[in-house]
């Protein structure tokens, strides 16, 4: 009985991103706009959160991120990060985790 108790606890605690996937993102950006996009090659809807990173010329990090968006099959989600054209962009980095 105690096994059932502790399992059930256990199951419960455990939260929906613990069973989450990286995804590749695909991250381009030039003087001014950075852009993080993650496209659903699967069969099916999945929910993903992430952050892109962008790193200016002056050492200024700039983030965006994404929270619990939904992205349908064949579909994509995007992450921008902007900056004025005075100190621009020199590093952009992207997170994502998935599930389904």
């Amino acid at each position: 009985m105690k096994k059932i108790i502790l399992l059930a606890l256990t199951l419960a605690s455990v939260s929906s991103m613990a069973r989450s996937f990286r995804v590749n993102a695909d991250v381009s950006f030039n003087n001014t706009h950075a852009q993080a996009v993650v496209q659903n090659y699967w069969n099916r809807a999945m929910v993903c959160s992430g952050r892109a990173s962008g790193f200016t010329q002056n050492g200024v990090r700039l983030d965006s991120f994404m929270n619990n968006v939904v992205i349908y099959p064949g579909s994509y989600a995007y992450i921008n990060v902007y900056t004025n054209r005075f100190d621009p962009f020199m590093d952009v980095r992207a997170s994502v985790k998935c599930r389904f």
